[in-house]
C-alpha cells in the first residue's frame, strides 16, 4: 500500500475574503460619511463630494458580487463535508446579499436625483431630494439587520472549516475566533432593536478579528493537503 498525497489550493477563498474586507471597509467608511442628518448640511457635502460617493456605491456593489462569490466557493468547497450545511451556508448570504442589494438601490436614489437635476425644475427638484435624503438615511439604519445574515453565514462556516481541515489544532482556534465574531454580530443586531437609541457602540468593532485570522490563514496556508491511500500489485 502507498500513500499519495495532493494539494487542494484555498488561496482563492483567502483573496475573495481580502476583497470582501477592502470593499466592504471602504464603502462603509465613504457611504457613513455621507450619513448627515442635517438636509441644509447633507446636500452641500453630496455636491462637493460626488464622486467620493460614487466610488462608495461601485465599492458597496463590488462587495455584495464577492459574498456572493466567495459563498460559491466555500459551498463547492465544503458540500463534500455536509451538504445540508453548506446548502444552508449558501442560502443565507443569497438571502443577505438580495438585502443588500436593495440597501444600495436605496443609497444611490440621490446620485439618480443629481443626474436628473437639468431636466427639473428647481422646487421639485429640491422636494425630490428631501425624500432622497430620508432613504439613504433609512438605509442606513436599515443595515443594521444585515447584521443578523453576516451572523447566520459564520455559524456554519465556522463548522464547516472545523470539519474540513479534519479537526486539527489550528481549525478550533479559527472556529472559535469566527463564532465569537458571528456572536457580535448577533449581539448588534440584537442591541440595535432593544436598545436603538442608546447603542453608541458596536460589538463587531472588536470581534471582527475572528474574520481577519481566518482570511490571513488562507493567504498564508494556501493549499491543503490531502491524503489518500492506492494498493500497489507487486510482481
Amino acid at each position: 500500500m502507498t500513500f499519495l498525497h495532493s494539494k487542494e489550493s484555498i488561496r482563492l477563498p483567502g483573496i475573495l475574503y481580502l476583497l470582501l474586507a477592502v470593499t466592504g471597509f471602504f464603502s462603509s467608511f465613504s457611504l457613513n460619511s455621507f450619513s448627515i442628518s442635517q438636509f441644509d448640511l447633507w446636500i452641500p457635502y453630496l455636491d462637493n463630494h460626488q464622486y467620493f460617493f460614487t466610488a462608495g456605491l461601485l465599492s458597496y456593489a463590488s462587495m455584495i458580487m464577492v459574498w456572493l462569490l466567495l459563498a460559491w466557493n466555500f459551498y463547492n468547497r465544503f458540500r463534500q463535508v455536509d451538504r445540508t450545511t453548506s446548502g444552508l451556508l449558501l442560502l443565507f448570504v443569497i438571502v443577505g446579499a438580495g438585502m443588500e442589494f436593495t440597501i444600495l438601490m436605496l443609497k444611490s436614489v440621490p446620485l439618480i436625483m443629481i443626474s436628473m437635476k437639468d431636466i427639473i425644475a428647481t422646487e421639485l427638484f429640491s422636494s425630490w431630494m428631501k425624500w432622497a435624503h430620508f432613504l439613504f438615511i433609512m438605509a442606513g439604519k436599515v443595515h443594521k439587520v444585515i447584521n443578523l445574515f453576516y451572523a447566520l453565514w459564520l455559524f456554519p462556516l465556522s463548522y464547516l472549516y472545523y470539519q474540513w481541515t479534519e479537526k486539527k489544532k489550528i481549525s478550533v482556534i479559527l472556529s472559535a475566533a469566527l463564532m465569537i465574531c458571528a456572536m457580535g454580530y448577533l449581539c448588534d443586531f440584537f442591541l440595535f432593536y432593544l436598545f436603538p437609541d442608546s447603542v453608541t457602540i458596536e460589538i463587531t468593532d472588536f470581534t471582527f478579528i475572528g474574520e481577519v485570522v481566518l482570511l490571513i490563514w488562507l493567504l498564508i496556508k494556501g493549499q491543503k493537503t490531502l491524503t489518500g491511500s492506492k494498493n500497489i500489485e507487486r510482481d
